[in-house]
């Protein structure tokens, strides 16, 4: 632990670790600590394993200087949900508790679980007098390549707003041959509704809108070209009505990365291709519309469907600015509002 007056200059605890051994009937793997406070008391959850059985554990303190272990909040059990828990967070949403956490060693089944490790969520209720969760079952975040360890804050007006690495262990990163690797996502509001977690771009993005790049009702029947992004860091929000075969975009550098994102009406799923034949899908129930919000920046692509309902997240490394193209392929046209903005610079905003 360390103390701070002001949020920039800390002091180390005399006492460190706080927490120096995991529980007796833990193994080693111990890590990646969340603490809040409910009501008098603080609470700290913990990534930890048992017996090969990933799960989190929860202590109490009165002060944040000592800690007393209350047992175990969630777990594998059986291993059927990993090896090891990391980076856990627990909060309350609405009426019920949500715990994300990112398990390693879960076993892929079918199109769910194509990372190496996944980040997901639990929905349950909780008792804080008897450490009680109830949850239902495990439900993966996001379907991109680039999505792990998800932790939420609550904002000063309430809102949950949570952000996530975009990276995933052992994947090659070419900015590391200049000395850095990995990024972080948007910041996303999180809901709760009928159970599901959605995920929505927070709301302050729209701040960083510069100018409106393109702005068109268009009709799609084949292949539409709209621009060339040259600033690469868009909003892309499109509405239509979804009764198509395939309906998506595709994003061409012209030097040989083509992404292609598109909904498959036939087989009912949403894909994401970046031509590397390590492609992701998810698959959707039937829909009357498709709304798709899209964050494009440099190396980062971030696609939000019918308001945070689905998420894909991955890096992508164009060579130079991509033309963005619109395509459809059915039965009918379609007729779609396209909106295209151009966002501020952070970084030259901030030095």
């Amino acid at each position: 632990m360390a103390l701070s007056g002001d949020g920039v200059k800390f002091e180390k605890f005399s006492r460190n670790p706080i927490i120096p051994f995991p529980p007796e009937d833990g193994g080693s793997a111990f890590r990646d600590p969340k603490v809040w406070k409910h009501e008098d008391n603080w609470y700290l959850l913990m990534g930890n394993q048992a017996k090969e059985n990933g799960r989190v554990v929860l202590y109490e303190s009165k002060d944040l200087k000592n800690w007393n272990y209350i047992g175990v909040l969630a777990s594998s059990w059986n291993g059927s949900l990993g090896y090891m828990w990391e980076c856990p967070d627990f909060f309350k949403l609405n009426e019920s508790y949500v715990l994300i956490f990112s398990p390693q060693g879960l076993e892929r089944d079918g199109d769910k679980y194509a990372n190496l490790y996944q980040t997901g969520y639990v929905v349950g209720g909780y008792c804080y007098e008897y450490n009680h969760f109830s949850y239902g079952h495990f439900t993966e975040m996001d379907f991109g390549h680039d999505f792990y360890a998800m932790q939420t804050m609550e904002t000063p007006d309430k809102r949950r707003v949570g952000v996530a690495w975009m990276g995933m262990w052992e994947s090659n990163f070419p900015e590391s041959e200049e000395g850095w690797a990995g990024a972080l996502t948007i910041p996303r509001e999180l809901y709760l509704e009928e159970g599901k977690l959605i995920q929505k771009p927070i709301r302050e993005t729209k701040l960083l809108r510069k100018s409106l790049l393109f702005s068109k009702l268009i009709t799609v029947n084949g292949m539409e070209e709209i621009c060339e992004l040259k600033a690469a860091e868009i909003d892309i929000d499109t509405k239509l009505c979804a009764d198509i075969d395939e309906f998506g975009f595709v994003l061409d550098d012209q030097e040989g990365l083509v992404v292609k994102f598109y909904l498959n009406e036939t087989d009912k799923t949403f894909n994401l291709d970046r031509g590397d034949e390590d492609p992701r899908k998810t698959g959707f129930e039937e829909l009357l519309y498709l709304k798709m919000q899209i964050f494009l920046d440099a190396s980062s692509l971030e696609v939000f469907l019918n308001d945070g309902e689905i998420t894909f997240t991955s890096r992508i490394y164009p060579n130079q600015s991509p033309l963005l193209s619109i395509f459809s392929r059915g039965s009918c046209a379609l007729d779609v509002d396209v909106k295209i903005f151009e966002l501020e610079n952070i970084w030259e905003k901030c030095n």
